[in-house]
């Protein structure tokens, strides 16, 4: 794992991948699971690169409400609430396209 500075924050590159949320995201929408097709189809359709911004906060919207954060329905709350937020904050949805993208070219 190597360890950059990033405008004041810290980036943790993963197997190629920005970071490991990353990574793992990718790794879970790969797999034949149907509560992630939505997510992958969203990944896959193809898009030019001035679409690329309003794909991937489509592909965050729906990776965060499998969560079901605003329900309550898993009972997230206080400090695992907000870590599963910050970590769904960075995870680099435009990396996870632009890869679904050039598998499908």
């Amino acid at each position: 794992m190597n360890v950059t500075p990033d405008k004041g924050t810290w980036t943790y590159e993963f197997d190629g991948w920005t970071n490991k949320p990353t990574w793992r995201v990718h790794l879970w929408m790969s797999q034949d699971d149907p509560r992630y097709h939505e997510a992958m189809a969203i990944a896959s359709r193809p898009c030019s690169k001035e679409e690329l911004f309003k794909r991937a906060e489509e592909l965050k919207a729906e990776i965060t409400q499998l969560f079901h954060l605003d329900s309550g329905l898993y009972g997230f709350n206080g400090m695992e609430l907000e870590l599963i937020k910050d970590v769904l904050g960075i995870i680099n949805y435009q990396e996870i396209i632009e890869f679904e993208q050039y598998l499908s070219s």
